[in-house]
């Protein structure tokens, strides 16, 4: 499906495969492919859940760096800024695709905060 565009069906066929019982080398890569197939469908929210639990399960994975970088692309998408700097905050480690991302972050929250009137707030997250 992906070498043929179709990432819709490309999408529910990794989905099917998480719950079909595989061994852990094929779930792994499975749920790798279903968190990319969403990025790049654009369905942020789904990036988010399934690359915290990547990132949970195998930290160790050469795929992990990759996921991270998704993750905290994907967080921007969400908008859920402040749920996204938590997240970052309590990582042992950051890409530098990562790290671009989470400066962005800061920034957005930041403004939110600003238009939402907490200037004291936005003027500690922007500092």
């Amino acid at each position: 499906y992906i070498q043929t565009s179709n990432k819709e069906a490309a999408k529910t066929a990794f989905r099917q495969s998480l719950s079909a019982g595989f061994e852990t080398p094929v779930k792994e890569e499975a749920i790798f492919h279903y968190g990319k197939v969403n990025f790049e469908l654009q369905y942020y929210t789904e990036v988010v859940s399934t690359y915290k639990e990547f990132i949970k399960k195998y930290a160790k994975s050469p795929r992990a760096e990759e996921a991270s970088s998704m993750l905290s692309e994907a967080f921007l998408g969400t908008k859920n800024y402040q749920e996204a700097i938590a997240y970052f905050d309590g990582l042992p480690y950051k890409t530098q695709r990562a790290k671009i991302a989470y400066q962005k972050l800061l920034v957005f929250r930041g403004m939110e905060l600003f238009n939402m009137g907490n200037y004291t707030e936005a003027y500690q997250v922007l500092n």
